[in-house]
């Protein structure tokens, strides 16, 4: 974006003011895209829930007698098959989506340094006058800026989505309702959640 500015400074033209909304207007509209692309693919709450599990251990045949009965546990009842999604897109780990949310918290911190430089490049081109910098709207930037957050607020999501139910499943998903209700607590899971 610099690189574009300095270019567009440069061009020996005398309507530089008059075609600066013009240019930041490319500039918003690329930034959004670039945005866009952040974010496409990294996954939403559906990618990353399994399904629920069954919320009984209870079969169809079993009687309302049996409940009192202690089952035998044998050493394949203790482990279920892992409830991890696996549509999401191996490309988006935990690492990448931290990337992608630094690079869109940095352009987001950005928008005012670019602004002022904007309004120095055009006090400094030989064809700005008084008037060119009462409006300072037209050296905004417009939607870039929401499409930041929202770009954001997805990855953090995916990120959290990605942690809880694909990285710590193990502990979560395929602990859930195995055994008794005794061994199926929620220690565990905070336990590895907060790394200790």
């Amino acid at each position: 974006m610099n690189e574009t500015l300095d270019a567009f400074f440069q061009l020996p033209i005398p309507m530089h003011p008059a075609l600066l909304p013009e240019v930041m207007n490319g500039l918003d509209r690329c930034l959004q895209y670039y945005v866009i692309k952040s974010k496409s693919g990294c996954g939403s709450r559906n990618t990353f829930v399994p399904t629920m599990p069954a919320l009984t251990r209870c079969t169809i045949g079993s009687k309302f007698q049996d409940f009192g009965k202690k089952k035998e546990k044998s050493p394949n009842s203790q482990k279920r098959n892992p409830q991890v999604a696996t549509n999401g897109d191996s490309s988006f780990g935990i690492p990448q989506l931290c990337v992608r949310i630094n690079t869109l918290q940095w352009i987001l911190g950005e928008f005012d340094v670019l602004e002022k430089r904007i309004i120095t490049l055009l006090r400094n081109s030989e064809s700005a006058h008084a008037e060119d910098f009462s409006n300072g709207l037209a050296n905004k930037f417009e939607l870039s800026p929401s499409a930041c957050l929202e770009g954001i607020q997805q990855l953090c999501e995916a990120a959290a989505y990605r942690v809880v139910f694909r990285d710590l499943s193990h502990v979560l998903w395929d602990g859930l309702y195995v055994g008794d209700p005794s061994s199926s607590r929620i220690e565990p899971f905070i336990q590895n959640l907060s790394g200790t």
